[in-house]
């Protein structure tokens, strides 16, 4: 297939500096074609739409400030796939980043696991340079990065004055593009390491832009490279790990999220779980394990799974999804189910609102595609659902609850939680009238045995933000940035049953002053996990 990658030419950048390491690792060891468009603005946009166009897909180097100029209008106007190649997320923030502009993402963070189809992990690219060991005349600790805040250089210094009677410290402080293009801040900082130091420590300082390589030699030549930022929620990766791994050179790290990846897989590396000793004992195994497991090509390789999913994922009918909005197209799917309620169950049929009985026929058809007669199935919500009194006369035996006539669902969770789990767990259109709507969601998973499915509906508007104006009934509306926000991270054991495409759509359906639509969730408890996963 032919892969389109949208990058911002800038080089002194981490964003640009990452986008070309993916392009040089799909170039050398895709089996796909990778054509690079380095965009600097909207017009390098428009002059490259039809050939971004023509391409089986589109990957998306996205952060605001090097692609915030295209709008989700432009992303979709090539008809194409669009991926978003995500950098400013933690485990809490990655399920939401970005889900507005692209349905499909990929997060450079091998440690995350993810819950939601759509939203992939990658491996770090390590720079499979040739390195040879330093011979330095005094003990030399390593660093570089940006000129930001939270990197703490001067903690370096304030370390090496007390674990060395003499030191050498380097500081490599590039100019960058996005925040100190002339290198004022990086010259503040290492004045104010050198306030820090006395006649033990020697401090070397450069600011030039390296190339892959240098930077990696420079690396090298350290006895020690050591990054001490502050924990930082809400921040992507540093990249600047990828080429201290490179190095094969003895690495000590801060408990930075940023460095949550390395964490997973070498905890020795960490000060707070080991000390200097035990690190330049370690020497280089770490770095060299690392370097092994994160190279071009198994990032490539990973790619390639991935853009095959996108294009699998991008081609199936919008009838076949299950995580999306009951659009027109759906509600003509599904008349025949609309009109099995009809026959089945004509009095509370005829008391419902035509446009939105789709809920009802989505939910009947998905509870008979997932679940038999006999099989464990709990209604919440039952009062007027025509999905339930449907497939009670079809011979499902349900169990069912409704604060209008037994229990809600907290009263039933706490009563039965551990002792019953349900094959399937339906709810039409309640979750928007319950005061706590994480704990519904929390509780249903839980509820949930091995291998069980939910189904829900919900009032949706993509647009919807607190305190705008909702159906009486109502407690609220539903987003993308809601559900994947709030629902997700309460989905235990769980994973959404497809790539969700919500937002993707405008809302078709008035009610009580209110223009909005319904959305589905559709998820699975993984088998053989339960609510303690």
């Amino acid at each position: 297939m032919k892969i389109a990658f949208i990058t911002n030419p800038s080089v002194q950048c981490g964003v640009s500096q990452y986008g070309l390491s993916i392009i040089a690792a799909l170039q050398d060891f895709s089996r796909n074609t990778v054509i690079s468009y380095p965009l600097a603005g909207k017009q390098d946009f428009e002059a490259a739409r039809e050939d971004i166009a023509a391409a089986d897909l589109a990957v998306y180097n996205y952060h605001p400030n090097t692609l915030g100029f295209l709008s989700k209008a432009d992303i979709r106007s090539t008809g194409k796939p669009a991926v978003g190649l995500l950098h400013e997320f933690d485990y809490v923030t990655a399920y939401t980043e970005l889900a507005d502009l692209f349905r499909y993402r990929i997060v450079s963070d091998p440690s995350l696991a993810s819950r939601l189809p759509g939203l992939w992990s990658v491996p770090r690219i390590v720079p499979q340079i040739p390195v040879a060991a330093p011979a330095n005349d005094i003990f030399t600790i390593g660093t570089f990065g940006f000129a930001t805040q939270g990197k703490n250089y001067d903690e370096i210094i304030r370390f090496a004055a007390r674990h060395f009677q003499k030191a050498r410290i380097r500081l490599h402080i590039p100019n960058s593009f996005y925040c100190d293009k002339d290198g004022k801040y990086a010259r503040q900082m290492v004045d104010d390491c050198r306030k820090l130091a006395d006649d033990r420590i020697e401090i070397e300082f450069s600011g030039e832009y390296l190339s892959e390589e240098a930077l990696v030699r420079f690396l090298a030549a350290n006895d020690l490279n050591m990054f001490l930022y502050d924990d930082q929620p809400g921040r992507g990766i540093s990249s600047v790990l990828d080429f201290a791994v490179a190095a094969e050179r003895p690495l000590a790290l801060s408990q930075s999220t940023m460095f949550r990846h390395v964490r997973a897989v070498a905890p020795e590396l960490f000060l707070d779980i080991s000390p200097l000793e035990r690190i330049l004992a370690e020497g280089t195994a770490s770095c060299q394990r690392l370097k092994a497991l994160w190279t071009p090509k198994n990032a490539a390789n990973a790619l390639d799974g991935i853009f095959e999913a996108v294009l699998a994922d991008f081609a199936r009918p919008r009838t076949h999804r299950v995580n999306t909005v009951l659009t027109d197209d759906l509600r003509v799917a599904l008349q025949p189910r609309e009109e099995e309620m009809k026959q089945l169950c004509p009095t509370i049929f005829i008391r419902k609102i035509p446009r939105a009985n789709v809920q009802q026929a989505f939910v009947l058809e998905q509870v008979e595609r997932h679940a038999q007669p006999g099989d464990a199935v709990l209604c919440v919500g039952y009062n007027d659902d025509t999905a339930y009194y449907t497939l009670q006369e079809k011979g499902y035996t349900i169990d069912a609850i409704d604060p209008e006539f037994n229990t809600d669902l907290d009263g039933f969770f706490k009563q039965y939680h551990g002792k019953r789990y349900y094959d399937c767990i339906f709810s039409t259109s309640a979750i928007e009238h319950v005061a706590d709507d994480e704990t519904f969601i929390s509780q249903i998973a839980q509820l949930l045995a091995p291998g069980g499915i939910a189904i829900l509906t919900m009032d949706f508007q993509e647009k919807y933000q607190d305190g705008a104006a909702i159906p009486a009934a109502d407690k609220r509306l539903y987003s993308t940035a809601r559900i994947l926000g709030k629902f997700v991270p309460e989905l235990h054991g769980c994973r959404l049953l497809d790539v969700p495409d919500w937002n993707e759509y405008e809302p078709d359906f008035d009610h009580d002053g209110c223009r909005y639509h319904f959305a589905t969730l559709v998820f699975r408890k993984n088998a053989e996990v339960y609510d303690n996963a």
